[in-house]
């Protein structure tokens, strides 16, 4: 299992307190493009420089619960 804590941004909070459902996809991309790095060693980054875009062709996200912005 990977594990990615991040800071979620203030106006990706929505009235209930908890992350916009829009924004689900970008947390998710950033978790993948860390997940690649840390893991497998590929930088999308250098890879996107020498034209080649690693790219989801398709995802589906299942939730077990609601991402909320931590309370320090």
């Amino acid at each position: 299992m990977y594990e990615l804590k991040t800071a979620v941004k203030d106006q990706h909070i929505d009235f209930q307190g908890i992350v916009d459902g829009l924004y689900y996809p970008f947390y998710f991309e950033e978790c993948r493009h860390k997940y690649l790095k840390d893991i497998t060693g590929i930088d999308i980054e250098e890879y996107a420089k020498q034209g080649l875009n690693l790219v989801l062709a398709e995802y589906t996200l299942k939730f077990k619960t609601s991402l909320k912005k931590a309370i320090n």
